[in-house]
């Protein structure tokens, strides 16, 4: 019997990445970024911040965050949403926000 699995575009494409870097390399071992988890070093990089600004972030819970002992875990998820929510719109986008409202 054939096992159905459900799974989201970005879940799959992380698997088949995953799959991708074991037969291409197979004796190197999954980083936490590889998993979607990033130290707060890597999250600091990816979000292209000093790590003190990072710390200040998480200190008024401004990030989302784990920790595991007393390291800072970071979701890749929550990351891109601080992202997100931080956008700035552009004035084409502002100027058709206000033209749309009236």
């Amino acid at each position: 019997m054939t096992e159905i699995i459900v799974t989201t575009q970005p879940e799959l494409k992380a698997i088949i990445e995953q799959i991708m870097r074991e037969v291409i390399n197979p004796q190197q071992q999954p980083t936490m970024s590889d998993q979607g988890l990033y130290s707060a070093q890597e999250a600091a990089n990816y979000l292209k911040m000093p790590k003190a600004t990072l710390y200040q972030l998480t200190h008024r819970r401004e990030l989302s965050f784990s920790k595991s002992g007393r390291d800072l875990i970071f979701f890749k998820q929550d990351l891109d949403a601080y992202l997100k929510a931080n956008r700035k719109a552009s004035r084409k986008e502002i100027l058709h926000n206000l033209n749309t409202q009236h």
